[in-house]
């Protein structure tokens, strides 16, 4: 259960996307006699740092269950994350939670962490759009699937370890196009290892 008391817009907020036609954020405000649509922007904001709602698309949001099953957990995304080169980088403070199922995951639910894959060189094992979980660790096991922090890049890559002791390694894409990066180890942090990548499907 989340404890957090709802003001009244929150509330509104909340029903109004529970719904199979929600209004516009325009007409919304309109019929709550505000002046504009920031106010409920704001919450909006709000509601989905605390995990309450979800952003399917531009003006279109989705409740979250105010009580989470038991067999699922709140698991923080933080965006995109680089297979290659100019990634992102990966806050503390998440855009928003996803509820997956514990069972789905098979770990260490606490340490679980989520962000979208962008790019192709890691095809076709990860590709474009793909939702990756990753579990916080900060050493690497040598040839396994890392979420990486290289050279201020965040980066989802292979990580293929030449000497652990003085750090030496290479950052191995699977597509064979995409030459692999020398690790420079004052530049380069462990953030997780790879979990579960879950496909997106275009329809």
């Amino acid at each position: 259960m989340i404890a957090q008391t709802l003001s009244y817009l929150e509330k509104t907020i909340l029903d109004e996307f529970s719904g199979d036609n929600p209004r516009s954020l325009t007409q919304l405000a309109r019929d709550l006699q505000l002046s504009d649509s920031s106010a409920i922007v704001y919450h909006i904001k709000k509601l989905i740092s605390d995990g309450r709602l979800v952003r399917v698309r531009k003006g279109l949001y989705k409740t979250v269950a105010y009580e989470v099953n038991e067999a699922e957990y709140m698991v923080p995304f933080f965006g995109r994350g680089k297979c290659g080169p100019e990634g992102y980088f990966l806050e503390d403070n998440p855009e928003y939670h996803i509820p997956v199922s514990v069972q789905l995951l098979r770990t260490d639910t606490e340490k679980i962490f989520a962000l979208e894959a962008a790019g192709n060189s890691m095809t076709p094992v990860i590709e474009e759009g793909d939702l990756i979980f990753a579990r916080r660790m900060e050493i690497a096991e040598n040839n396994g699937m890392y979420v990486v922090s290289h050279n201020g890049e965040i980066l989802i890559k292979k990580v293929a370890i030449i000497d652990q002791k003085q750090g030496k390694g290479v950052l191995v894409s699977i597509n064979p196009e995409i030459e692999p990066i020398t690790i420079e180890p004052d530049q380069f942090r462990v953030i997780g290892k790879v979990v579960t990548i879950i496909r997106r499907v275009s329809t």
